[in-house]
């Protein structure tokens, strides 16, 4: 048998165990965790900080319950993200309880301007320690993120990777950080710590769509993925996704035969409490913080929502890397395609 049918015949086959097993059980493993949407930085990029639908949010025992409901129905992972997740006077307790209670795999992003002050507190409770950063221009830094605390942010990088703790650098590529990208991995190289490189993103929200995203994304995305991968070949430490700079340059979902997934693995947690269904990004239903998580989870709304998963209106706008890697949920040859660029 040709040896390109026999992959294409073992793909499908693969495929369609996994979507059966999908839609018999689709136990969400993965949290997304905005515990807050407060920002104390304003990049030009993002849309986050320019509008906040939750200016009440949860307590630090609401969010115990929900992680709990979370890791009881399937979540292994869970990523703090924001906003700026530092913001929250209880992030130690809650980082605390998710890694050492719940035995989940945690993570957290930042964007490094706090963690001088709250690292005592959550250096013991993390997997990954993820800090945005950009550049080690100062100017192209404080610009790009809106801030004047290029100094702060980078000490603490330093910080952290002197006292051995997971940190990496999550590096958002733009017309005006590409020029920089070879001092930024040696920045990273000379602490020995992993640096991962993605595309500026114009992310959809409900909530606002207003960002400059658009106008920093004219690249040759095609030759930053060549420099990239010549860098790498120096330093192994580099991360990027080959599969996902073609993906974002083409237009993401829209012009794509992948189908997102989140609506099966992923649980949407908000400041507030609740879980929207089925993305961070987009709202069809709201598990309120009182309803019980996994009556609603399994719910025969959610069952029949689940059958137009990945091809609602909205879908097609986005072009996400983290709905991007659910994507591959039913490409089990493609997803070993991209882990094998990426690591």
């Amino acid at each position: 048998m040709n040896i390109n049918l026999f992959v294409n015949c073992l793909e499908a086959t693969i495929r369609k165990a996994l979507s059966k097993w999908k839609i018999l059980t689709h136990h969400p493993s993965f949290v997304y965790f905005e515990c807050t949407l407060r920002c104390n930085m304003r990049c030009i990029f993002c849309n986050v900080w320019r509008g906040n639908p939750y200016p009440d949010e949860a307590s630090t025992e609401q969010f115990k319950r929900r992680l709990t409901e979370c890791r009881n129905l399937g979540g292994r992972i869970v990523s703090f993200t924001g906003g700026e997740p530092l913001l929250r006077d209880d992030i130690g307790e809650l980082t605390n309880f998710a890694k050492n209670d719940l035995r989940m795999y945690t993570g957290l992003v930042t964007n490094g301007l706090l963690l001088d002050k709250k690292i005592e507190e959550i250096a013991d409770n993390l997997d990954l320690l993820a800090v945005s950063f950009d550049s080690v221009d100062k100017d192209v830094f404080n610009f790009t993120r809106g801030t004047k605390g290029y100094g702060r942010v980078r000490r603490n990088i330093e910080m952290c990777a002197s006292m051995g703790l997971p940190v990496n650098v999550f590096s958002t590529i733009t017309s005006d950080t590409v020029s920089g990208l070879e001092e930024l991995i040696e920045f990273a190289r000379n602490l020995d710590i992993d640096i991962h490189f993605s595309p500026v993103d114009e992310v959809p929200r409900e909530m606002v769509e207003i960002s400059q995203a658009k106008d920093l994304g004219t690249l040759n995305w095609d030759q930053v993925v060549k420099n990239l991968s010549a860098a790498k070949k120096e330093y192994r430490k580099i991360h990027f996704d080959k599969g996902y700079f073609d993906f974002h340059a083409s237009g993401g979902f829209q012009n794509s035969p992948l189908l997102c997934n989140t609506a099966f693995v992923l649980l949407s947690l908000k400041p507030d409490g609740s879980v929207a269904f089925p993305c961070p990004f987009y709202t069809l239903k709201t598990i309120k913080v009182d309803e019980k998580l996994k009556l609603c989870w399994y719910s025969e709304e959610l069952e029949r929502l689940r059958e137009k998963s990945g091809r609602w209106d909205f879908c097609s706008k986005c072009k996400i890397s983290c709905v991007y890697g659910m994507a591959m949920i039913d490409h089990p040859m493609r997803a070993l395609k991209v882990w094998l660029d990426y690591t």
